[in-house]
């Protein structure tokens, strides 16, 4: 059985590739099949988060290389 240190690693890697977000669900589905304490708006939660995290670290680079 995975732990959510295993999770938070896999969404890291999830979030830095901008997966599909039907590849996300069925991630999420596995799982909750191998971990009942699995969380999958927690999971999704954590996908958008870095999401976010790395679109903002990319407009800020770009806007301190174009001026």
């Amino acid at each position: 059985m995975m732990s959510r240190k295993h999770y938070e690693e896999i969404v890291k890697i999830l979030a830095t590739h901008k997966v599909s977000e039907a590849l996300l669900f069925d991630l999420a589905r596995m799982f909750e099949n191998d971990n009942p304490n699995f969380e999958t708006g927690r999971f999704m939660a954590k996908y958008i988060e870095i999401q976010n995290a790395l679109q903002t670290k990319a407009l800020n680079w770009n806007y301190k290389n174009n001026t």
